[in-house]
């Protein structure tokens, strides 16, 4: 009998983290607080071995529908409605209708091509070479695959790219029908693990922001994932990783969903455990030293 680990790292990137990005950079939507998150992801992923390591990328065209410079005298933050067309592109609403979307106005940020999609400076460092080397290629793949010398597995699954339709989630894109290339990934693990020996799976998750991409990438793992592991009799944990997770002081429509404060017990009501990385890399940090695996004895 034996674990697997599963990290989810969500959309740690230069957008995100650095204040001051220009346009031609990409652009900075800027969530407080998260100066240090690509150090302790960096530490996490250095501290893993034999897992599968899952990083989301917002990678955005520069004319997205979501940022507010696409849209003549409107304000960050407000919100348009959108509309699918006969063509499967959705545009602006002029007309009121039920089946609309509702789409907050952002600032340009993680724009492709530009140092505001890439990972914090630490995670980058931190990643295998020839995948980094592809992400400075700024490739228009849905999805990068790469290989450490740990035995870890790591998967960048992009999401946004279409330039009419914004995503939050690690699966499923705004309209909840649109997905990324993550249900590809989850059914690999899931050939991956039958017929092996392993009987439980650790499926850790963190990053920015709290109550968006984290949060909705959460529900995409206990409903596009969990259940798959639990077919196979695979024993399950999911567990938030408080300290690599910054939010959003941002409520939409009077104070209701996605608020920040309650956001934690929102996943926990699922079954999510919270836990932080330095817990997470004890669970789960071993090396291999003289043919057998032992115990880190301190964290590095």
């Amino acid at each position: 009998m034996s674990t697997a680990n599963i990290v989810f790292l969500i959309n740690l990137q230069n957008g995100f983290i650095k204040k001051s990005l220009s346009k031609h950079q990409g652009g900075s939507f800027y969530i407080p607080g998260s100066e240090d998150i690509g150090e302790i992801a960096a530490r996490l992923i250095r501290n893993m071995s034999n897992a599968t390591i899952i990083l989301s990328q917002h990678y955005h065209p520069a004319n997205h529908i979501s940022f507010a410079s696409q849209h003549l005298g409107a304000s960050l933050f407000s919100n348009i409605r959108l509309r699918l067309g006969t063509n499967g592109i959705y545009s602006v609403a002029t007309t009121l209708s039920e089946n609309d979307l509702d789409q907050t106005l952002w600032p340009d940020h993680c724009i492709q091509g530009t140092e505001s999609a890439l990972f914090a400076d630490e995670i980058m460092d931190a990643l295998p070479t020839a995948l980094k080397d592809k992400l400075f290629e700024h490739s228009l793949d849905p999805s990068l695959r790469g290989f450490d010398g740990h035995g870890n597995i790591f998967h960048i699954i992009r999401s946004g790219m279409r330039p009419d339709l914004y995503s939050y989630g690690v699966v499923t894109e705004n309209d909840g029908i649109s997905i990324t290339t993550a249900p590809d990934i989850f059914e690999g693990l899931i050939k991956k693990y039958r017929g092996t020996n392993v009987t439980s799976v650790r499926i850790y998750i963190g990053g920015l922001a709290t109550n968006f991409g984290v949060e909705f990438s959460h529900k995409d793992i206990w409903l596009h994932l969990v259940p798959k592991l639990k077919a196979l009799g695979i024993k399950t944990e999911v567990s938030l990783l408080t300290d690599l997770s910054r939010g959003i002081l941002y409520s939409a429509h009077a104070g209701e969903w996605p608020d920040l404060k309650d956001a934690p017990e929102r996943m926990k009501a699922f079954g999510t455990s919270e836990i932080t990385t330095d817990t997470a890399i004890r669970q789960n940090m071993f090396v291999r030293q003289r043919g057998t695996r032992q115990l880190l004895p301190h964290l590095s």
